[in-house]
């Protein structure tokens, strides 16, 4: 790193605790509409007790918000690609915390445990629970877009959190919540649809205000439920294993592939040999990591092309269709409704008249 670099990293908090993040939220709403400067960024209300977090330019495009969402539940919704190889310690102490990656792969570390683990990455959970001050420990490597959801549950108001009685959990979690012992960090596969729908739900949450905070508390208790769920699962602990390492890098690859041109007809067969797997491999991968098949995958990602025109730009339908990859206006249409409920003109209207929230710039997106 260059002695610039490692300036820009004296400025980064090494640690960061869950309790110095509600703290920071309540100064803040107690001096509405005001913006506060910290070491690498700088933050601002959100919703009805929450803030985001923009990073300095030179360390991270991006940054992450925090929202406390009542009875002992909080989430953070992270999207950012940093400039410099940033470490960063965890102290979550009394609380239970799961990690969902959206996008990437993070360098994860228990600081109770030597050398680093399997990273947190897409299609699994990092679930843990410190109760004795114990951190764990991550790495935002320069370059890399990076999407994830943390949902950070106070120990003692589990039960109140989200309405499940911890007696009915495995009994690695019943002895955390008692108080006992510490719940050593897992990486727990979760592959249903609908845990990707909702994480997708809760990075382009359309709403503000106190409906945003009852919106972003129904998915954070949905996607614990199926976090819990899948721990329990005695089925589900040898689904990780059928993908390895390199095949996760493999489909990461083919992901980008994909998004970066939706607009364009895919032969899957193809894009297995370009990443270096069986056509089966690849629609399995798909499956498990991104809840669909490949084309499928595409077919979204060119809607939210199409959405994303429709909405910012002064393009015809017929334009739109074309740049979205579609030969006939009315096989765009026909596919834009069943995507959004709502036919292209309809949606251009609603946002022209201000009643379309635009869906968030990523950062990879941001300059």
């Amino acid at each position: 790193m260059s002695m610039n670099g490692h300036k820009l990293l004296s400025r980064v908090p090494a640690e960061r605790s869950i309790h110095d993040i509600k703290r920071m939220s309540r100064r803040l709403h107690e001096e509405p509409g005001s913006r506060t400067g910290e070491e690498d960024g700088w933050l601002k209300p959100v919703g009805t007790l929450g803030f985001r977090y923009d990073y300095d330019i030179n360390i991270a495009r991006g940054g992450w918000e925090f929202y406390e969402l009542g009875s002992g539940l909080s989430l953070v919704v992270t999207d950012m690609v940093a400039a410099i190889p940033t470490p960063r310690r965890h102290n979550m102490t009394g609380h239970l915390v799961m990690s969902l990656v959206v996008s990437g792969v993070i360098p994860f570390a228990d600081a109770r445990e030597t050398g680093l683990g399997e990273p947190m990455r897409r299609g699994y959970c990092t679930l843990y629970g410190l109760r004795e001050g114990s951190t764990v420990e991550t790495v935002y490597e320069p370059g890399k877009h990076l999407r994830w959801i943390t949902i950070v549950i106070e120990a003692d108001r589990f039960r109140d959190a989200l309405g499940i009685d911890p007696s009915e959990l495995s009994p690695e979690l019943q002895g955390f919540f008692a108080g006992t012992t510490d719940l050593a960090a897992r990486h727990i596969p979760v592959s249903h649809p609908s845990v990707a729908l909702a994480a997708h739900d809760v990075l382009e949450c359309p709403f503000e205000g106190t409906a945003r905070t009852a919106f972003l508390r129904a998915k954070a208790i949905e996607l614990s439920c199926h976090v819990l769920s899948a721990m329990s699962d005695p089925g589900n602990a040898t689904l990780g294993e059928r993908l390895s390492a390199l095949d996760l890098r493999k489909l990461e690859r083919a992901l980008q592939v994909v998004r970066a041109t939706p607009q364009h007809p895919i032969r899957v067969d193809h894009l297995a040999a370009q990443v270096g797997l069986s056509r089966r491999r690849l629609q399995q991968g798909f499956r498990h990591l991104y809840g669909d098949t490949v084309c499928n995958v595409r077919d979204k990602f060119r809607m939210e092309l199409a959405f994303d025109l429709v909405v910012d730009s002064t393009m015809s339908m017929i334009e739109i269709a074309m740049e979205s990859g579609y030969e006939h206006p009315a096989s765009f249409t026909r596919a834009f409704k069943a995507s959004f409920a709502a036919s292209p003109i309809a949606v251009r209207n609603a946002a022209q008249a201000g009643r379309v929230v635009k869906r968030r710039r990523t950062a990879a997106t941001r300059r």
